[in-house]
């Protein structure tokens, strides 16, 4: 088991990610979030960016799964930025986070920067 710095600020966009959706949800008011789904889109979608340079995907087959669901981010993140709904907001934080779970669990067993050979 192998985790390091990154690992643990992964973890860290993890935790500002659902906290960023918590204060949307709630209409909290939060400066630069306000009231507005598409400020918390936005928000989330650099946070989300952050978190994807930080997953470091490789040339295993673990990897393609993280891509997808980069790709995956992406599009929800495009989607609640255009409707400004609180479902494709959801959608965006779930695939976020499994997207940093993936990279976490890989990162523990295989250690970073070990790839498989095929």
């Amino acid at each position: 088991m192998k985790l390091n710095r990154k690992d643990s600020a992964l973890a860290a966009l993890a935790i500002l990610i659902v906290g960023v959706f918590v204060a949307a949800y709630a209409n909290s008011g939060v400066p630069l979030i306000g009231d507005s789904n598409r400020w918390a889109a936005v928000v989330i979608l650099v946070l989300g960016l952050a978190a994807g340079f930080l997953s470091s995907p490789g040339s295993d087959t673990g990897s393609y799964l993280i891509a997808g669901l980069v790709i995956v981010a992406f599009l929800f993140a495009v989607l609640a930025m255009a409707s400004g709904s609180l479902t494709a907001l959801a959608l965006l934080v779930v695939a976020l986070v499994a997207l940093i779970v993936a990279s976490t669990a890989r990162h523990a067993l295989r250690g970073r920067g070990q790839h498989v050979a095929t």
